[in-house]
């Protein structure tokens, strides 16, 4: 099936959003500072809330949600988890991952915004944007 420009572009805020999720939730299982895991947790929790609106936006429209890829994603965290492993401050060994995975959401949403889309996804695409923006900063 050929897809549009824009629909490429909101599959992949998608998919970033996803993975920035599942970042958090194993950092959360990682850590050992357990006021960050909570946090983390909670940011899991909100970017999953946002990928499920968004894949619903997107099967409303008639297309199929991509879903990422698992084994990609093992990857990543087994390397961050590795990282924190060996550093004696395991905080910011994950807070540094989170916020490339956030920047990489922005990015994806800088993208999305730069097309025209229908009114209900530009709105939550910028959501999902000044959201990752927030978070991140909160990481620094």
């Amino acid at each position: 099936m050929f897809r549009t420009d824009e629909q490429v572009a909101i599959n992949e805020v998608l998919i970033r959003l996803h993975h920035t999720a599942d970042h958090y939730a194993d950092a959360a299982e990682a850590i050992t500072d357990s006021s960050a895991a909570e946090k983390y947790r909670n940011d899991s929790a909100a970017c999953r809330a946002l990928v499920d609106e968004l894949a619903g936006l997107i099967r409303s429209s008639g297309e199929l949600p991509p879903q990422p890829d698992p084994d990609r994603e093992f990857l990543e965290q087994a390397i961050t988890r590795l990282s924190a492993g060996v550093s004696p401050e395991d905080k910011t060994i994950f807070a540094e991952a989170l916020a490339n995975r956030e920047a990489a959401v922005v990015e994806a949403a800088d993208s999305a915004l730069a097309m025209t889309l229908p009114a209900d996804i530009e709105t939550l695409v910028r959501q999902i944007k000044n959201g990752a923006v927030e978070r991140r900063q909160d990481l620094s």
